[in-house]
């Protein structure tokens, strides 16, 4: 179906025959030239077509492609300097795998901007657009890079059932569901199979996992559906053996992050439109400062925040307490450490 993505069609291919699949995410008449943007899942190509010099069904087919149709296309590269990339193809032949239909429920380019309800009503085609698909391609580098981080100190995966008979941590509301004729729950944690493995002997695990938290609310501070990093560590000297790998973990994942140019570009090309702040992923240093509790709560008194000794920090008190370690540190990433155990 396919010898390249879009990406892969260079100035270094021209004259090169090649076959890309993907969406028609625009068509363009100018008279006697005809241009079909070809969308795949690494990028954009420019296919163009000539009167007089392309053959009448491919003129023909491109006459009858509508967006977002599923189209192939083979061809030959050329070489041009106003096309994205440099390079654009000069079909032989388009097939039009998939013909949708018109008109369509939102506008993939974004030209037309589209209400909540309908991008949600017609997720499949919202996630088309570069700016959503983005971020997908981002979470999939933070997951890679999580794995990397935690494969090369030697940690081994686990997949933990996520159906249980019981709670597996105290707090928390469960989801209840049928399992059979019996009651079980959805997994709000896999803190007992970690400890299992502790006493397995495997000393060091991880689990890219799923929590189900039946917590009401109506804060940004709780998800009843979350995707985490969760881990386990025997023999460790203290608390500063699993800090350190907390703060290794987070400067792996923010440095991947960091490197996906293409993406955060799309982002922030789109964020200008909406005159959005530029979104920047400056990799922290490490070690992250640790700041005990006592002098969280001078730091705190400090700005005019009266916290008691042995009272938990509400969220202003989070909120400042961020605030002042990067204006006087020079870096918003710190461990609260020397927690009062009875809070």
């Amino acid at each position: 179906m396919r010898t390249q993505y879009s990406n892969e069609i260079t100035a270094e291919l021209e004259g090169k025959e090649v076959v890309l699949s993907g969406w028609a995410h625009e068509i363009r008449d100018l008279g006697k030239l005809k241009f079909l943007i070809l969308r795949d899942q690494e990028g954009f190509i420019q296919v163009c077509a000539k009167e007089g010099s392309s053959p009448h069904e491919v003129l023909a087919a491109i006459k009858a492609i509508s967006k977002e149709s599923v189209v192939r296309v083979k061809g030959k590269v050329k070489v041009s300097p106003q096309a994205p990339g440099g390079a654009e193809i000069v079909p032989d032949s388009i097939n039009i795998i998939s013909k949708s239909l018109s008109p369509l429920p939102l506008d993939v380019t974004g030209k037309v901007p589209a209400d909540l309800d309908t991008r949600l009503n017609n997720r499949f085609m919202d996630l088309r657009k570069p700016e959503i698909a983005s971020i997908f391609k981002i979470r999939d580098q933070i997951l890679s890079a999580g794995r990397e981080s935690f494969e090369n100190e030697g940690f081994i995966e686990l997949h933990t059932p996520k159906i249980i008979a019981s709670a597996s941590e105290g707090g928390t509301e469960l989801f209840p569901i049928s399992y059979f004729d019996k009651e079980a729950f959805l997994a709000q944690s896999p803190q007992l199979y970690k400890q299992m493995m502790m006493a397995t002997g495997f000393d060091k695990v991880y689990e890219v996992t799923y929590y189900f938290r039946a917590e009401e609310h109506d804060t940004i501070r709780h998800l009843n559906e979350v995707t985490a990093f969760d881990s386990e560590i025997s023999f460790i000297k203290d608390e500063e053996d699993v800090i350190g790998r907390v703060e290794r973990l987070v400067r792996d994942i923010i440095k991947r992050a960091s490197e996906c140019e293409t993406e955060l570009k799309i982002l922030n090309d789109y964020h200008s439109k909406s005159k959005k702040e530029e979104i920047k992923i400056p990799v922290p240093e490490i070690p992250f400062r640790r700041i005990p509790y006592d002098k969280a709560l001078d730091l705190l008194a400090g700005e005019g925040k009266k916290v008691e000794w042995g009272e938990d920090l509400d969220t202003e008190s989070e909120k400042m307490l961020g605030r002042i370690v990067k204006e006087k540190f020079g870096n918003e990433f710190y461990f609260l450490t020397k927690y009062p155990l009875g809070i």
